[in-house]
């Protein structure tokens, strides 16, 4: 059974009761687990590349022009080089959530290799870590 309320601002508010949630729990499990790999990550990495961007004055540009149409350029220094697909993945999806559609969208995967083929493998603390 499903309730429809309004809230204070007129909105639509649904209340299921808990046959229907419980009923449906594995449909959401089942959605959950959908984006995940073998390890339980949620989203999969590719290797790094060692492969030189194509043209890094072009990349350099787009870099400063796309990532800096909407905060400070971060230094590839900022991450390890392996998490730098996932935090330029994070502001592409930024990007297309936004509903801006006033800039040329770069190629991900250069970006991406921009950024790694800068980074340190690990933050200084982390490598210090390790020692």
């Amino acid at each position: 059974m499903v309730n429809r309320l309004q809230n204070q601002h007129g909105g639509l508010l649904v209340r299921a009761s808990l046959p229907l949630m419980t009923g449906m729990l594995p449909v959401v499990l089942l959605l959950a687990g959908a984006g995940c790999d073998s390890a339980g990550s949620s989203s999969a990495r590719p290797p790094v590349s060692s492969a030189p961007v194509a043209d890094d004055q072009a990349v350099t540009a787009a870099v400063n022009s796309f990532c800096g149409a909407c905060h400070a350029v971060p230094s590839p220094d900022s991450f390890p080089r392996d998490d730098w697909y996932q935090e330029v993945q994070r502001g592409f999806d930024f990007y297309y959530r936004s509903g801006r559609k006033d800039l040329t969208v770069p190629v991900q995967s250069e970006i991406v290799r921009w950024y790694q083929s800068r980074a340190p493998e690990l933050l200084p603390a982390a490598e210090a870590a390790r020692r």
